[in-house]
């Protein structure tokens, strides 16, 4: 998989700066603790169209069902953990497993080595000091009861739906680096691998999906002025990142047999085309925060879908052209 050649350019039309505030220099290992936004675009396949037609018709904000897109409200979480280890040149030994963390039991250090990055941003790996971080947990939340803001995707979603990454939330290591763009310190450059796994609906009968350890999702931003971050990380890949079922199961989406839906375990679900992740921003209904983010991460350009996949959705077109 190749990166976007302009990826340092369109991350930065999309930072959240730090106010003019001095810069810092690297400080030593340890682990930030942050509220966070997140929001995603994922391009739902046909097989699953029929649950979302029922559980979010008509006019809504979250699912059109022309283009099969599902878009999330804004999610939040108030405790996102991100662990990080002392600096140290490019080239050092402990390129190769770095302890990131405070040396606590819980959560235990976390060793992350340039082996454990399956995408890494061109050019990155040449800046130096740098830092091995990983995103120990992440547990972003919308629905019912949660919300940040005025507008429809920061208000209320009739939904319940979860985003968790990380090891504390028993799911595979994301890991990243921060490096300094030639000062020695901030400002810095800094992406993650992200492994997800996403929940959508309520109990008995959620659908889960997630992005396998091959398919991470890389988000980038080149202007980190502190940690922890106040920064809009940015989805990174050259194509959209596909998803899958977690495990079998049937769904009908509140509405009986015209809804209903059977999947088997890794089923693919979809590709994600779309996704931010906003850390150091509270959710404050009112502030214009959520919405704000909404608007930077949502305006951004898709991520194309494979080229097996369109190969796919043409062959399915010609087909229904050739019938009529």
């Amino acid at each position: 998989m190749t990166l976007k050649l302009s990826s340092i350019t369109m991350a930065t039309a999309f930072l959240c700066l730090s106010g003019g505030a001095a810069l810092a220099a690297f400080p030593g290992k340890g682990i930030d603790t942050t509220p966070s936004l997140g929001v995603f675009r994922i391009y739902v396949e046909p097989q699953f169209a029929p649950y979302f037609n029922c559980i979010l018709p008509g006019s809504n904000p979250f699912w059109n069902s022309g283009t099969q897109r599902l878009t999330s409200p804004v999610l939040f979480d108030a405790t996102t953990k991100i662990q990080r280890s002392d600096p140290f040149p490019e080239g050092d030994p402990l390129d190769n497993a770095a302890p990131c963390g405070d040396g606590g039991i819980a959560p235990p250090d976390t060793p992350v080595g340039d082996g454990d990055m399956p995408l890494i941003p061109a050019g990155l790996e040449s800046l130096t000091p740098e830092v091995h971080t990983d995103v120990y947990s992440l547990n972003l939340v919308g629905g019912p009861d949660r919300h940040c803001g005025l507008t429809p995707a920061c208000s209320p979603s009739p939904v319940l739906i979860s985003v968790r990454g990380g090891l504390g939330q028993g799911l595979p290591l994301c890991p990243g680096e921060v490096a300094s763009n030639g000062g020695g310190d901030f400002p810095a450059s800094s992406f993650f691998d992200i492994f997800v796994e996403v929940s959508f609906g309520s109990s008995p009968n959620p659908l889960v999906f997630y992005n396998k350890n091959i398919n991470p999702l890389l988000v980038f931003n080149n202007n980190l002025a502190a940690f922890p971050p106040h920064v809009v990380y940015i989805h990174e890949n050259s194509t959209a990142v596909p998803v899958y079922m977690r495990t079998a199961g049937t769904a009908d989406g509140g509405c009986g047999a015209p809804g209903m839906v059977t999947w088997a375990a890794n089923d693919l679900f979809g590709y994600m085309v779309l996704a931010g992740h906003g850390t150091e921003i509270p959710c404050t209904p009112g502030s214009g925060d959520c919405e704000n983010f909404y608007n930077q991460v949502t305006n951004m350009p898709e991520m194309p879908l494979p080229p097996t996949e369109l190969l796919r959705k043409s062959w399915g077109q010609l087909k229904t052209i050739y019938r009529r």
